[in-house]
């Protein structure tokens, strides 16, 4: 568990994004892409990455959030659970099953597929060729106007049963005077820039938890063997007034009683006179 909450037992970073040397940026805006998740997976920053533009100071909440499954799912059909433990599927180039890593992977592969290539995020092999301009139109075209895109054909990507999640609350307002003056003196690399720089291209930025704990969700059976037989047993025992000894007796009476009952008829002779 971590030691505290607020921006005092945080993380905080002050980002420079450079706007002079901006070349064939990916994007329309200045600033940078912010995305929080699990330490298994690669980032899909270019699809789920938030945007933080320069000039400001940003504060970002941290929710983590536990989801796990009882034991007793693995008997369950897994068209039936929607969900996948990380035995159950094995990943070429993750150890741990996530249903991020199995739809990157399955992007990889069907890139590779129709471009011969790669994108340089995507997970690959030492002989797998990374996609470069001339490729941008092949894979253009099959993120544009192939149907589902880079994810068509990944229906066998199931969620995991057990899995952990951040979530954000992301929050900003411009930088002030005061506060600009006051970092480009106590930063080594922002020293010997201007406060106009730093108001046109610093970022300040602090992660920090907001709660000392966390929600942990289990999943389960709604309606299992015991629970069914319990409820049973209280709907009969309510109702009809029927109790285990009254099935004791129910089962005597259907098979040890006309048992015994037919035995003592073979045994006993007529008696004639």
């Amino acid at each position: 568990m971590w030691t505290g909450i607020g921006t005092d037992h945080g993380l905080t970073l002050v980002l420079d994004a450079n706007l002079e040397e901006y070349y064939c940026a990916s994007t329309k805006s200045t600033g940078f892409k912010i995305l929080l998740h699990n330490p298994t997976e690669t980032p899909n920053i270019a699809k789920l990455g938030e945007v933080y533009g320069p000039g400001m100071e940003a504060r970002v909440a941290i929710q983590p959030r536990i989801l796990d499954a009882q034991p007793s799912l693995r008997y369950i059909d897994v068209n039936k659970r929607l969900c996948l433990f990380s035995s159950e599927k094995d990943l070429v180039f993750y150890r741990t099953y996530t249903l991020r890593n199995c739809e990157m992977e399955c992007e990889s592969r069907n890139v590779l597929d129709i471009c011969k290539c790669v994108l340089y995020y995507m997970p690959k092999n030492k002989t797998t060729r990374v996609c470069g301009k001339a490729d941008a139109k092949c894979y253009s075209n099959l993120k544009n106007y192939v149907p589902q895109g880079l994810e068509r054909g990944c229906d066998e990507c199931l969620p995991a049963c057990t899995e952990i999640s951040y979530s954000e609350r992301p929050s900003g307002a411009p930088l002030n005077k005061a506060l600009v003056d006051r970092y480009t003196k106590s930063i080594s690399f922002a020293q010997n820039r201007s406060a106009e720089y730093f108001a046109d291209n610093m970022l300040i930025v602090h992660f920090y938890f907001e709660d000392n704990s966390f929600m942990r969700f289990t999943k389960g059976e709604i309606f299992g063997l015991t629970e069914f037989l319990s409820n049973t047993g209280g709907l009969l025992g309510l109702c009809m007034g029927f109790s285990m000894m009254s099935a004791v007796e129910l089962l005597y009476y259907l098979t040890l009683r006309a048992l015994c009952v037919a035995r003592q008829r073979k045994t006993v002779q007529p008696f004639i006179r």
